[in-house]
């Protein structure tokens, strides 16, 4: 309670995924109406910088920010994904945080390169879809 939406947005990524980040400000927000369960959200949409922990010696740069998947009965992975794989609704797995149990099914053949492991994200949580038809192919500002 009280809470402003950058410091909300800070401790709950970080709670889910044990990621710190900087640089937060507001996106949109969406009016989410799931039907079936008779629930209604609005969703407030914020955009952050992950940061890195601290690199083991001063010399060397830190390492690159790792999703941890916190909260598994809450979510099945986290995985970084750019904006027009989230439209075209397939992404090419770079680097992700799931356990393998829960993976299975996440795969889909969607006809990219053979050398590429693909994650098929054509079933997107409500509020990311109602965000979708807001900013379209373009995706939001992100500067």
């Amino acid at each position: 309670m009280g809470e402003s939406w950058p410091s909300c947005a800070r401790r709950e990524v970080a709670e889910e995924s044990g990621l710190l980040l900087s640089d937060i400000s507001y996106i949109n927000a969406t009016n989410d109406i799931f039907d079936p369960q008779k629930l209604h959200y609005v969703t407030i949409f914020m955009k952050g910088t992950a940061i890195s922990q601290e690199a083991e010696e001063e010399t060397m740069p830190p390492p690159p920010p790792v999703a941890r998947l916190l909260e598994p009965d809450k979510c099945r992975m986290w995985a970084w994904v750019s904006w027009k794989e989230m439209v075209r609704g397939v992404a090419v797995l770079r680097d992700a945080c799931a356990d393998e149990n829960i993976l299975q099914g996440c795969f889909e053949d969607k006809g990219m390169d053979d050398d590429k492991v693909c994650l098929d994200l054509s079933e997107l949580f409500l509020p990311l879809v109602n965000l979708i038809r807001v900013y379209g192919e373009s995706g939001p500002p992100l500067d």
